[in-house]
C-alpha cells in the first residue's frame, strides 16, 4: 500500500515539475488547455470527432490528417481522452494527440500515463510517447520527462504497459536498462481460446 502511495506521489511530482518546466520562460506561469475542460462543458464539434473514432475496426478509421481538420480537434481529442464513452474512443482519442506537436496533447499524455486508472489508457497514452519521443532531441527537457514517466510506468505487471515501455526502449537509450526486467512480464495473452 505503501510502495503505491510512493509511486503516485513520484508521478504527481513529476508530472506538476513538468507543467511547471514548460512554462519557464514567461512572466505568468501558463495556463494549460487540461485545466479548461470539464465534463459538462464539451467543445464544439465533438459529435463529429467522436463518430470520426467510433469505426468499428481500426482498419476503418479515418487519417490523422482528416481529424486534425476538424475545428478545435485537439480540444476535443483532449476532452475525450479524459471523458470519452466508451473506452475504445478514450483510447483512440489519446492514439491521435500522439500525431499532435503541442505541449498540450504532451501533457496530456503525460497525465493519463501518471494518473490514468485502467491499464489500457496507460498503454494507449505510451505508445502515443513513442512518436512524440522520436521527433525530440536528447538535450530537451520534454524528454525527461517522457523518460521518467516511462520509467514509473514500467513497474506495472500489466503486460500491455509493458510492451508500451519496451517499444520506447526501441528510440531511447536510457530505457533499454529496464527492458530485461520488461520481458520477464509473462502474462497470459489475451487471446480467446475456443473450447472446442
Amino acid at each position: 500500500m505503501i510502495k503505491k502511495f510512493m509511486r503516485r506521489l513520484v508521478c504527481v511530482s513529476i508530472l506538476c515539475s513538468s507543467m511547471i518546466g514548460l512554462g519557464c520562460g514567461s512572466a505568468q506561469p501558463a495556463r494549460s488547455a487540461i485545466s479548461t475542460l470539464v465534463r459538462s462543458d464539451p467543445p464544439p464539434r465533438l459529435e463529429l470527432l467522436r463518430k470520426a473514432l467510433s469505426a468499428r475496426h481500426s482498419s476503418a478509421l479515418p487519417s490523422h490528417a482528416h481529424i486534425k481538420k476538424i475545428d478545435e480537434s485537439e480540444r476535443g481529442l483532449m476532452w475525450l481522452g479524459l471523458y470519452g464513452n466508451p473506452l475504445n474512443i478514450r483510447v483512440r482519442a489519446l492514439s491521435v494527440l500522439g500525431e499532435l506537436s503541442s505541449d498540450d496533447s504532451l501533457q496530456m499524455l503525460l497525465q493519463s500515463v501518471g494518473m490514468a486508472k485502467r491499464p489500457s489508457l496507460k498503454a494507449a497514452a505510451l505508445r502515443a510517447l513513442k512518436g512524440r519521443l522520436a521527433g525530440l532531441s536528447p538535450t530537451d527537457p520534454r524528454r525527461a520527462q517522457i523518460i521518467a514517466i516511462a520509467r514509473q510506468a514500467a513497474h506495472s505487471s500489466d503486460r500491455r504497459i509493458a510492451e508500451s515501455v519496451r517499444a520506447l526502449g526501441e528510440i531511447a537509450p536510457e530505457l533499454r536498462e529496464i527492458a530485461p526486467k520488461l520481458r520477464e512480464i509473462d502474462l497470459p495473452s489475451d487471446d480467446i481460446k475456443s473450447s472446442e
